[in-house]
This record gives structure tokens, C-alpha cells and sequence, in this order.
């Protein structure tokens, strides 16, 4: 039964690869999150089928009745033919038999399986992949001569124990990757408009994927053993154009327009950044820009409910699968949230009182402290609830919002009583965010020792020369704390700001907030929230911001363009890396530790100039200073000794990781592996692995944010790139 799943998952991958060339990616992210799953690792996961079943499915409920005839007409002319190879359907497969052959050179008889039959054979049960009972990928598994040659394939490809060393992880790493590619070319617009133009850019996308990406193992081993993309798409091409297979071209359009208006339900646009229409239920078309689109606001869920959601669940539980129970645990959470933000946000509209140019907050600090503590009891009731579920269930995030609407007003002052911020703490609440004209503010009610003031302005946009820097994509805001009568610029715990952003068609993923600083912009990084149509990110220190989109380049990223530039481009963007020289990257270049413990600290926005370290090799003139003591006080990154933190030293893929991990553990709240080697299994070479490095590498390789190169190696101790570093961050980003 082993033999039979790793079997599976490859022929699997294999579909993937055929069905995406031909416009229509089978599986995206945010399918698995709806699934309740990690899509990072294989852990756990029962039989990728299922997953894959569910996304076709979900293609098939959608498609017309008509479609789906010509579909199952295709199916079966290419069934028909299966075991009735002739010359004239050899010659179809000569694009992708000529590049395996050439590949193989003089030693081809160490691939016995590698015939031009058995690869006819592989295409024909492949080529038009479609089925809502994945009945083709069954017969693939029962299949000897598709086994054997997909087991020669992957070992002519790098890998060197074939199927053996294919596992789900592999698999989900190339359907990830896939749909990033394929949606990154759509751009975020899911619409009917030029369809046929979408599909074209997303075969050109996927197409450089396959035959670029370094990074995915699978990708890597196919086009290694000659099965580009290039040659699949020519042997498609025989396919669609031959008269015994007529109807395929129909058969994979009519997915490839189905698939379409499948995202574009699953990513509906609402008012906010990008343009359409909505059609009054909740399922109109847009975009946002980099590949995210506005989802629909939903009416959030009352106390009652989620405990009814709760209850629902756990009686569910018992005879779900894996995969249900994952589901059912996500969606109980998610409604007890829900609940708990609705049941936390306070509406303050009515307690503004504007004063000339001056809005002022009145709070009725006795009430506010009443309602905190019946916040605290619901909440503790739900967490239990939760545990009672699902033992490893996080609490719930608690943030009390002091909702004060919209004012005309230059200035809104807001007073944070001692007293309110105490009573806060002490009711378990993790943030008090303060809201005013769609701005917010998320901060730690243990940041403030004394009565504390915060003043939020709206600043004339025409004091800052932006169109040097970018381009405006929201107004500009002052943020001013006096705590104590003192007027306060750094703090030691980050304050979270919210920007709403106001700009159409703009790239979401190069927004970011910018610090204005005598007239002139610097860049601080932040994350769009598509949820809330803000621009969200940390920071230690405060005075006048705005959001700015950001276009940066390079002109030496050309080597690594395809599996690197959009990350080097982002991460550029939010003035987390810079280039070593005007407009070179040098992304081929070694990481140093300097450079990367940087980059850490300014992606999770938490730098504090204040921070001390101890190093003999750290100056206080030196452009790393602040970002190294930060990363020590954090524990995000230690010295090479007591006394020395070698910052000028490259650093290691296996110790990226782990400074990688510790910012998810440290700064986002992950929990650490529990079982360290079963989350380095994918990698051959895990023993080379330090130990003290391997919970590290463990966690970082099971969220995704690193994986293993080719032949299924890791190679934990070679040094990092500036390119790898790049790719590092931006998954760190995303999480």
C-alpha cells in the first residue's frame, strides 16, 4: 500500500503538470486552507485524491451541461485509444520523446521502462486529465508499464530512488506553485472579459514556471529528464490537432472557462482598491492588483452562534475524516472570532465632540471597565469550548476597538486612561485599537505606564514630493503618543498600524507604509489585509506615514527572474532589501548575517533603536546596529559567540531556516515541530543537518518557507544567495 501512494502521488503530479499546460491549474492554496489543512508539508495529510477530487468537483458542479459532454466525449476517444498505439499516434509524443532521449545520452539502458510506448501510454491516460472521479489518475495508479516509467522518469530526473522519493509534500509544493504562477498572471481578475487572452497568460506563466523554477523538486526532476514544459505543450499541441482527438481542444477550453468563473465565485470584489461590478449576492468581478481581490463582507457571527458552531462540530467530529475534522475545527474557530471581535468593538461615533478643527474622545472609563469583564467571561467561555474541540487550539485573539466613525475634524485626540489600559490587561485583552476615519491603531495595553494621549492628524499631501518616491495610494496621517505629559517617539513593544488604502488598480503586494521624514519617503514595509482594504504593519517608533505603491528594479535579476523576481520585486518594494550598488541586486551573491538579520527584522517591522547588544564586532556607527541588538533582544538571532556576532560571515541555508522560524515562533506565535524527523523526511541529506539547527529547519520546512533542491537534497550547510534570502522573506511575509 506504501508503493501504491507514493504511485499515486506522482501520477498525480504528472496530471498537474499536463493539466496546467493546458490553462487549467487543479489546485490552489486557498482550497486547502478552506479544507482546514497546511498545504506546506505532507504530514498527517490523508490521500492527496482527496483534495484534488474536491477541486475538480467543485469545476464539474460549476460547468454546463453541454461542457460536460464535450468533456466526457473527449474522455473517451482518448480511452479508446489507450493500448492501441500505432506509428502515426507515436509520432505524437516526438517533441517530449526527442528531449528524454537526448537527456538519456548513451545510457539509456539504465532506464529500461523509458519507451516511446510506455510515454504514449502515460500522455494518453494523462492528456486530458478531467474527471470528477479522477477515473483516469486511478487507472495511471493500476497501471505497471505508467509506474515503471514514471519510477525511470524521476530517476533519469535526479531522483535518485524514483517513486520512492516522491511524496505528497512534493506534489503540493508543484500545485502551489503552479496556481502562484497561473493566478499571478491573471492578476486578480477573475472576469469573462478576454478570457481566451487569460488562459493564454497563464500557459506562458505556468510554462516558465516548469521550465525555470529551481526550487520545486518535482518541476525540476521532469524537466531534468526532458519533460519540459516547452515539449509538453508542443505534444499537446499533436494531441488537439490530431482527427482522432478532436474534441480535446474543445474538452480543455470548457475547463479553462469553468475554472475561471470558479475563481471569480471564490474571489467576489467589494468596495476597496480595484474596479467592477458586483452582482448583489456577493460574487462580482475585480481586482485589486497582485493577485488579490476584495471578499465579500459578511454579517459576523453572534456569541450564541458560535457556540451552536461549536456544537455542531464536536458532534460532527467523530465520524469525519482527517480532512473534515481539520475543516470543522477552522470553521469553529473562525465563527467563535468572529464573535469575539464583534462582541469587542465598541461604537464610539456618538462621543466625538468636535471642537473648531479639533475632534475629541469622551470615555466613560467605569462603563468601558464593566464591559470589558463581560468580554472576558464570553471569551473564556468560548476558549473552553474550543479545548474541549481541539486540545491544540489556540486562544482567541482579543481587541477591544474603540470604534469612533467619521469626522471632518484636522485632529482627533483620543485619551488611553491608565485605568482602562490596566483593566484591559487584566481582562486578557492582546490589543487596544483605537479607529477613526478608517485609520487603526493596535496597541499593547501594557505599552503605557500613565494617562496617555493619542493624536491622529490628516497631513496636506502636497508637503511630500511622492512622485520621486511612488505613487500616493492613500492619504497622509500624522500619529503623535504624550504618556505622562512626555511625548513619546519609540516604543518598546511594536504598535500595529492600519492604513485603509484609497488608490484603484494598484499592485497590492508592492504597497507599503511609508515614513515621511523631511519631506522625502521611508519605506517601512506592511502587508495588505484584502479582508479590510488596509495596509497593515509594525511599528516601534511614530510620526507621519502613508501608503505608497512602490515599483523597484534591478537590472542584473535576469538569472533568477523566474523563481526569484517577484519576491526580490515585493520585498524591494517594502524597503526590506536593498541593492548592493544603483540598481543591482547582485542576487547570486552570498547572504551575510548582517544583511540578512536586517531583512528579518524590518519584514516583521519590530526594529528598535533603543535595543543594546554586547558584541566587540558591532559598532554603533554601523548601518546594522539597531537591527542586530533588535534581533537579540528578541532572541531571532544569537552571535556566533558570547562576544562576537560575525556580521560580515555568509550564512548557511540550514541556519536561515532556523533564524527563519524563530521570527514565526517569536514574533507570529507558531508553535515549534513536535516531531522534528518527520518533518525533515522529505530531505536525504537531514542528518547533515546540525542538530541544534533541526527544530529549526523542521518548523521552516513545514510552513513552507523553505524547501529542498534537487534530488530531494537540502544541502543544509551551503551558504544562502541574496536571491534565497529574497524568497526566504517573502514567504515570511505571507504568514
Amino acid at each position: 500500500m506504501k508503493l501504491k501512494k507514493k504511485v499515486l502521488t506522482s501520477t498525480l503530479a504528472a496530471g498537474l503538470v499536463i493539466s496546467s499546460i493546458s490553462g487549467l491549474p487543479l489546485s490552489s492554496k486557498g482550497v486547502f486552507d478552506k479544507l482546514g489543512v497546511s498545504v506546506a508539508h505532507a504530514d498527517g495529510l490523508p490521500a492527496s485524491a482527496n483534495y484534488l477530487k474536491a477541486r475538480i468537483k467543485k469545476v464539474h458542479d460549476e460547468m454546463s451541461p453541454s461542457n460536460k459532454a464535450i468533456v466526457q466525449a473527449a474522455r473517451d476517444q482518448i480511452k479508446a485509444k489507450i493500448g492501441s498505439a500505432d506509428p502515426a499516434e507515436l509520432a505524437l509524443i516526438t517533441p517530449v520523446w526527442d528531449s528524454i532521449v537526448s537527456k538519456m545520452g548513451t545510457k539509456a539502458s539504465d532506464y529500461p521502462a523509458i519507451t516511446k510506448e510506455n510515454v504514449l501510454n502515460l500522455f494518453l491516460h494523462l492528456a486530458m486529465n478531467y474527471d470528477d472521479q479522477l477515473s483516469f489518475w486511478e487507472d495511471a495508479r493500476n497501471d505497471e508499464s505508467i509506474r515503471a516509467v514514471l519510477d525511470d522518469l524521476l530517476k533519469l530526473g535526479g531522483i535518485n530512488n524514483g517513486l520512492a522519493g516522491v511524496d505528497l509534500g512534493h506534489v503540493v509544493s508543484l500545485a502551489i506553485g503552479l496556481e502562484a504562477a497561473g493566478k499571478g498572471a491573471l492578476n486578480g481578475d477573475y472576469s469573462d472579459s478576454d478570457a481566451s487572452g487569460k488562459i493564454a497568460r497563464v500557459k506562458t506563466a505556468i510554462k516558465n514556471y516548469l521550465n525555470n523554477n529551481e526550487d520545486d523538486v518535482l518541476a525540476k526532476a521532469l524537466r531534468n529528464a526532458g519533460v519540459t514544459a516547452t515539449a509538453l505543450e508542443a505534444v499537446l499541441n499533436n494531441f488537439e490537432n490530431h482527427a482522432a482527438f478532436d474534441k480535446l481542444k474543445f474538452a480543455e477550453i470548457a475547463i479553462a472557462y469553468t475554472y475561471l468563473n470558479v475563481l471569480k465565485a471564490e474571489n467576489p470584489t467589494t468596495e476597496g482598491p480595484g474596479t467592477g461590478t458586483g452582482t448583489g449576492t456577493g460574487t462580482g468581478t475585480g481586482s485589486t492588483g497582485g493577485g488579490t481581490t476584495m471578499p465579500p463582507v459578511d454579517k459576523p457571527a453572534t456569541v450564541e452562534e458560535a457556540e451552536k458552531a461549536i456544537a455542531d462540530a464536536k458532534e460532527k467530529l467523530e465520524d469525519a475524516t482527517e480532512a473534515e475534522k481539520a475543516k470543522l475545527i477552522a470553521e469553529a474557530v473562525k465563527t467563535a472570532q468572529e464573535a469575539i471581535d464583534k462582541l469587542a468593538t465598541v461604537d464610539f461615533s456618538k462621543s466625538v465632540k468636535v471642537e473648531g478643527d479639533v475632534a475629541k474622545l469622551e470615555i466613560d472609563a467605569a462603563a468601558l471597565k464593566k464591559q470589558l469583564e463581560d468580554i472576558a467571561a464570553q471569551v473564556k467561555k468560548l476558549n473552553d469550548q474550543l479545548k474541549e474541540l481541539d486540545s491544540s487550539v489556540r486562544p482567541l485573539v482579543v481587541e477591544l476597538k474603540l470604534d469612533l466613525g467619521k469626522n471632518e475634524a484636522a485632529t482627533t485626540e483620543i485619551p488611553l486612561l491608565k485605568e482602562l489600559l490596566d483593566a484591559a490587561k487584566d481582562n486578557g485583552v492582546d490589543a487596544v485599537v483605537v479607529k477613526v476615519n478608517g485609520v487603526e491603531l493596535a496597541i499593547s495595553p501594557e505599552l503605557f505606564a500613565a494617562d496617555t494621549t493619542l493624536t491622529i492628524g490628516k497631513v496636506d499631501k502636497s508637503s511630500v514630493n511622492v512622485a520621486t518616491y511612488g505613487s500616493f495610494a492613500s492619504d497622509v496621517y500624522s500619529f503623535e503618543f504624550t504618556s505622562g505629559g512626555q511625548a513619546v517617539t519609540n516604543f518598546s513593544t511594536p504598535v500595529e498600524v492600519r492604513i485603509p488604502v484609497t488608490a484603484k488598480n494598484v499592485d497590492t503586494e508592492l504597497l507599503t507604509i511609508a515614513k515621511i521624514v523631511d519631506g522625502k519617503l521611508q519605506y517601512v514595509g506592511g502587508m495588505y489585509n484584502a479582508g479590510t482594504g488596509s495596509i497593515n504593519g509594525l511599528r516601534s517608533s511614530f510620526s507621519t506615514y502613508t501608503v505608497v505603491e512602490n515599483k523597484v528594479s534591478f537590472n542584473d535579476v535576469a538569472s533568477v527572474k523566474d523563481w526569484a523576481g517577484r519576491q526580490i520585486d515585493v520585498v524591494a518594494a517594502k524597503g526590506i532589501v536593498e541593492g548592493r550598488a544603483d540598481q543591482e541586486f547582485v542576487p547570486n551573491e552570498k547572504v551575510t548575517r548582517a544583511e540578512f538579520t536586517k531583512m528579518i527584522v524590518k519584514a516583521l517591522g519590530i526594529e528598535d533603536v533603543n535595543a543594546s547588544e554586547s558584541f566587540t564586532d558591532v559598532d554603533n556607527l554601523d548601518w546594522h546596529k539597531a537591527a542586530v541588538a533588535t534581533a537579540v533582544k528578541y532572541g531571532i538571532v544569537n552571535g556566533r559567540t558570547d562576544d562576537k556576532f560575525e556580521p560580515n560571515a555568509t550564512i548557511t541555508r540550514a541556519e536561515m531556516a532556523t533564524i527563519a522560524s524563530r521570527a514565526l515562533t517569536i514574533a507570529k506565535d507558531y508553535a515549534a515541530v513536535s516531531d522534528v524527523d518527520a518533518a525533515l523526511k522529505a530531505f536525504i541529506d537531514a542528518a547533515a543537518i546540525n542538530e541544534s539547527l533541526k527544530s529549526g529547519v523542521a518548523l521552516a520546512a513545514k510552513e513552507g518557507i523553505v524547501i529542498g533542491e534537487a534530488g530531494g537534497q537540502f544541502n543544509p550547510n551551503s551558504d544562502s544567495t541574496r536571491a534565497q534570502a529574497a524568497v526566504v522573506i517573502y514567504r515570511l511575509l505571507n504568514k
